[in-house]
């Protein structure tokens, strides 16, 4: 009888905290944390909230998709990855909001990946590459230029340490990128490069 009320107080309780959220968000993807804020995707745009908890803000409104969102080291910028006209680019825009900013202008697809210690947005690009397949990664400075490729053959996903000598990153494609948890055979590995 007593574990019978417990698990009743326990069932209304969970139901008042359901009911307290009305409509909980969904299917936000893609974090980027910083020290003091949290971007995300959701519905196809980059959104921007405080890391506390505080209300979201809308960064971008194009009818294209965004995704990849990254908070720069000092927290002005987020650098995403624009799927705009057809092809996928990489473009800033401010943390505060405003217009943004396009980075990359190659008709190849240009994925941002993070950014390096010094500012600048670090990417992944079939540019260099004779296959859509496999691709390399590089670096462009915020206030435009030309990017400079890094010295990694094939990179998917890319992270550099905090002083710019050494890059982890995986050499291929997730086999299963929906497969949660999967740690079978085809798990890429991850290796690390010192670039000095």
């Amino acid at each position: 009888m007593l574990l019978r009320a417990l698990l009743l107080i326990t069932t209304l309780s969970l139901a008042a905290g359901a009911a307290a959220r009305p409509n909980p968000t969904l299917l936000v993807r893609s974090p980027s944390v910083s020290e003091n804020h949290l971007a995300f995707v959701y519905a196809g745009d980059v959104w921007v909230a405080r890391r506390d908890g505080g209300d979201a803000r809308r960064l971008t409104v194009h009818e294209g998709l965004e995704a990849r969102p990254a908070i720069s080291p000092d927290g002005r910028y987020v650098a995403f990855t624009g799927h705009y006209d057809g092809n996928e680019d990489v473009y800033v825009v401010p943390l505060k909001g405003g217009q943004p900013t396009r980075l990359t202008y190659h008709p190849a697809s240009d994925q941002v990946r993070g950014w390096t210690p010094d500012g600048a947005v670090l990417f992944r690009s079939t540019r260099a590459s004779h296959t859509t397949r496999q691709g390399q990664l590089f670096r462009v400075a915020v206030d435009g230029g030309l990017p400079e490729q890094l010295p990694v053959p094939n990179a998917e996903h890319a992270s550099m340490n905090a002083d710019g000598n050494r890059v982890a990153y995986t050499p291929m494609r997730d086999a299963f990128g929906t497969w949660k948890g999967y740690r079978g055979g085809r798990t890429p590995p991850v290796w690390i490069l010192d670039l000095t």
